[in-house]
């Protein structure tokens, strides 16, 4: 190799020769680079996804225990409310029991009135005097009140049957 003609093409086959590997190498170099960032990238993409998934599943999970939670609280404020709605059924049932009784004592506070002032318009005709107009008009607005009361008391009491019935048809619990 000391042939002079020889160490230029020697040189010149070097220069070819890294003139092709060098772009090749760096080529592969390259590749081989892409191809583990393409991997680590999956890899990452694969872990992302995974954890979506745990998210999703734990969602999944609480909205169930939301909806169950959701479920007995409901259930339990309509067996409240049921039970609520029976009480005012009594205390309605009750304070209407008591007005009827009050408008019965009333109305027989003023069939008495009416009687006694029936009474004295006799008296007074056995006397030979004629009633007041206003004692006259004391007693139709008397008997006008009465026949109203009379009228309020068969509907409460045709109400309170039809409550009663209805109660005995539905019973509610009253705890």
């Amino acid at each position: 190799m000391s042939d002079p003609f020889w160490q230029p093409l020697f040189i010149f086959l070097a220069a070819v020769l890294l003139a092709i590997i060098t772009p090749l190498a760096t080529v592969f170099a390259s590749s081989y680079a892409r191809r583990k960032e393409r991997e680590d990238d999956r890899k990452d993409r694969a872990e992302v996804a995974a954890q979506v998934r745990e998210a999703a599943k734990r969602a999944q999970e609480a909205a169930a225990l939301l909806v169950e939670s959701n479920a007995e609280v409901a259930a339990a404020a309509a067996k409240a409310a049921e039970r609520t709605n029976g009480q005012l059924k009594q205390i309605h049932t009750l304070v209407n029991n008591q007005l009827t009784t009050a408008i019965s004592t009333a109305m027989d506070g003023l069939k008495t009135g009416l009687i006694s002032m029936k009474e004295l318009i006799e008296v007074k005709k056995s006397l030979g005097q004629e009633p007041t107009a206003d004692t006259i008009a004391a007693v139709a607005a008397l008997e006008a009140r009465i026949s109203e009361l009379s009228q309020q008391l068969v509907d409460r009491r045709s109400a309170a049957e039809a409550v009663a019935k209805e109660q005995k048809e539905n019973p509610v619990d009253q705890k």
